[in-house]
């Protein structure tokens, strides 16, 4: 193509493109109320940009637009998973920002909507949303007083099923973690399309409704059902703080941000989606605002409503918190070969944390560990009770799900948790049919729900009697 062709198809791009993104800002303008004609033409036009930024042209003429940013801020507007999933190719074609390989989906336990989005399998098996995880999440639904209140650590978190939802159901904070590049960025997506102001997020009115989040004192619930004059106004504000950061983002500038992963995007999606870049107000609790004020840049990986922060956590950082009389007793362990301990960073994952994601702090501590699908090499039988050796509390719980491809595995890693005083309590679970992925590959001893607790100073009242039975 020469100059006079790509300066004629640049105008005729810039006309279409422009007509389509002012499809997408009447919907917006419109509101969730405004019925279906508005969404339907949006979706059209989201789609046929997508369809047309194969061409670099096109691609150009969306990013000088301001497409990038309108279609960041879409994700609070829609729950609508096609549109979501056409809005995310777009931003992947436009300038790589929030790419993804995978669909944006709905899951709902217990009536509590949970929106996710999965990568591609070549991101990790963090990309994908696996049958354990729906089974641990339909766990907490049908008892919310496993994390209601309570301050939460999921560890292998993946796409943030499961810590999404506890976060949902009430608990104090959620500390969504994982360790390889593109799970973490995707995590960050997933928790912002949840955030308190994303449509997703009206799951939390209903937990409100069901008894969770209110019973335990959540400020969003509360707000959301609207008690007292203080409420309302204090939601009203955060409302019209939100309006205006969004104002702010639509002016935001794509050329200034050169390549995926910039500081720019970190401010963008912070402010457009309810963060505030550089502050450490988003950070909930004393260990939290401590973490965001020794890392400026923090702010883009925390949410405030419901409270949620995402880092980076190298499981090995645990284990090398160990001392030499545990890490001998761990690697002593019944069944535990001496080839299960590697070298650091060593994972089936790619790990670089390019994406710039807070670390964890290595002060941490918590009330409730969750995971799942989280024993699936031998170097794992080690790193696991690390870390819930670590980071438990005393008189705290650990709640896995897991998958036992092998038994012998499986029953090492159970006998590693005992080296390190942890006590573990296991119960078989038959996921519901629903969930069970079409994959064809028998697992050995099926799916079994683990509870850990410290040996001398137990968690009490588990919401189960029978979980420590055999």
């Amino acid at each position: 193509m020469d100059l006079e062709e790509r300066f004629m198809a640049a105008l005729i791009a810039s006309e279409r493109v422009e007509r389509w993104l002012e499809a997408v800002r009447t919907f917006k303008r419109a509101g969730a109320g405004a019925g279906a004609a508005p969404l339907m033409r949006a979706k059209h036009a989201v789609r046929e940009l997508v369809a047309a930024l194969d061409s670099e042209v096109y691609v150009d003429e969306a990013r000088q637009a301001g497409a990038v940013p309108l279609l960041t801020s879409l994700l609070k507007h829609t729950d609508d998973e096609d549109l979501l999933n056409d809005v995310s190719d777009a931003l992947a074609a436009c300038s790589g920002l929030m790419a993804t390989s995978g669909k944006t989906r709905t899951f709902t336990y217990g009536g509590i909507p949970v929106v996710l989005k999965e990568g591609a399998l070549g991101d990790g098996t963090g990309a994908k949303v696996w049958t354990s995880s729906h089974t641990l999440c339909r766990e907490m639904a049908a008892h919310p007083d496993i994390v209601a209140g309570r301050r939460v650590l999921e560890i292998g978190s993946g796409c943030g099923g499961c810590g999404i939802l506890a976060a949902k159901l009430g608990a104090a904070e959620v500390v969504l973690t994982d360790y390889s590049d593109a799970v973490l960025r995707n995590l960050r997506d997933c928790m912002y399309m949840n955030a308190a102001g994303s449509s997703a997020a009206n799951g939390a009115g209903v937990a409100a409704a069901n008894g969770h989040a209110a019973a335990n004192g959540s400020a969003a619930a509360a707000a959301a059902e609207g008690e007292g004059e203080e409420g309302a106004a204090a939601a009203a504000a955060a409302a019209e703080e939100r309006r205006q950061r969004l104002a702010e983002a639509e002016a935001w500038d794509p050329e200034d941000a050169s390549e995926c992963g910039s500081d720019d995007f970190d401010d963008l999606l912070g402010d457009a989606l309810g963060g505030s870049s550089g502050s450490t107000a988003e950070a909930p609790g004393a260990a939290g605002q401590a973490a965001a004020a020794a890392e400026p840049s923090a702010a883009p990986w925390d949410v405030a409503s419901p409270p949620m922060r995402v880092r980076y956590y190298d499981w090995q950082d645990s284990f090398s918190q160990l001392e030499s009389e545990e890490r001998a007793a761990l690697l002593g362990a019944p069944g535990v070969p001496r080839t299960a301990a590697v070298a650091p960073g060593a994972s089936i994952d790619t790990a670089s944390n390019d994406s710039g994601a807070p670390g964890l702090g290595a002060e941490e501590r918590f009330d409730v560990v969750i995971g799942t699908d989280i024993m699936y090499e031998w170097q794992m039988v080690l790193l696991v009770p690390s870390v819930i050796k670590h980071r438990l509390r005393p008189g705290g719980r650990a709640l896995l799900c897991c998958a036992v491809r092998e038994q012998v595995m499986f029953d090492a890693a159970v006998g590693a948790l005992a080296a390190l005083g942890l006590r573990a309590g296991l119960m078989q679970v038959q996921p519901a049919a629903a969930d069970i992925l079409d994959i064809k590959q028998e697992y050995e001893g099926g799916y079994v729900l683990v509870a850990v607790e410290k040996e001398d100073k137990r968690a009490q009242n588990w919401h189960r009697d029978d979980l420590f039975a055999r």
